[in-house]
């Protein structure tokens, strides 16, 4: 039930704190005052801008006027600010390892990916602390990705196929590189920089290793190359006699009387 009107008004005029502007603000959507809730929302936003249940709610009251677009944009709002909370699941699951609580650990550093999916130092901890009898490792989620990528065609990876984008790291590319797996480590690179584009390091890494493939390259082009043009010497040589046979019979018989 909406409290007085008058009390409501008393109440918002001196600056309530977040936790009793929250009840308010609940039990105006409660009662479908969403037009208020906005107003009375944005105005404490202003104040407290990183407060995530100020825009969560704000969010839902926008969403019942139909205003989607402002309902995004006051989600994506929180969604950052949780991103800014996210590494505090890392150094949570640190701490739960230096207790060899492997579990509890395992379950925060995956809550820490869900934010930072490339972190190479997180995919590592998932590696030493992922029991090998529960999950496949790691390295073979990563050859499995770079197999659905490199399939031009064929239909789209199931449900359970894991993705590049999850696991593609610089740090994991230079492990196939120094397994000599050079290919597999230029499709990983390309993953990377297809959601990091200014990634010059990357860039200039990928060059170096497409290099090294043209490189490799280069001395069988060169021995296809000698090959060929000793068959055409030969065919030269072979044309030559051939004519000069002919050249001496024509002299034979333009000489007979």
């Amino acid at each position: 039930m909406l409290m007085d009107n008058s009390l409501l008004e008393e109440i918002l005029r001196n600056n309530p704190s977040p936790t009793t502007l929250r009840i308010l603000l609940n039990s105006l959507m409660d009662n479908g005052l969403y037009s208020r809730v906005i107003q009375e929302g944005t105005k404490a936003l202003a104040a407290n801008p990183d407060d995530v249940g100020l825009m969560l709610t704000l969010a839902r009251a926008y969403e019942k006027l139909g205003f989607l677009g402002q309902a995004e944009d006051m989600l994506t709002k929180a969604c950052n600010q949780l991103d800014n909370f996210a590494p505090m699941f890392k150094d949570l699951a640190k701490l739960y390892a230096k207790q060899s609580r492997h579990d509890d650990a395992l379950a925060s550093i995956k809550k820490y990916l869900a934010h930072f999916p490339d972190d190479s130092e997180a995919l590592e901890l998932v590696h030493r602390w992922q029991p090998i009898e529960e999950a496949p490792i790691i390295e073979d989620k990563l050859e499995e990705a770079v197999e659905v990528v490199g399939e031009e065609s064929g239909p789209p990876p199931g449900p359970e196929a894991p993705s590049l984008g999850e696991l593609a790291t610089p740090t994991l590319a230079e492990i196939y590189f120094n397994q000599g797996q050079i290919e597999d480590a230029i499709q990983i690179y390309k993953s990377v920089l297809a959601r990091h584009p200014d990634d010059y390091e990357a860039q200039r890494r990928l060059q170096e290793l497409n290099a090294m493939i043209e490189a490799r390259k280069q001395p069988l082009l060169s021995t296809e190359e000698s090959r060929r043009g000793d068959d055409i010497e030969a065919h030269k040589e072979k044309i030559i006699t051939v004519l000069t046979s002919w050249l001496g019979q024509i002299q034979e018989m333009s000489s007979a009387p």
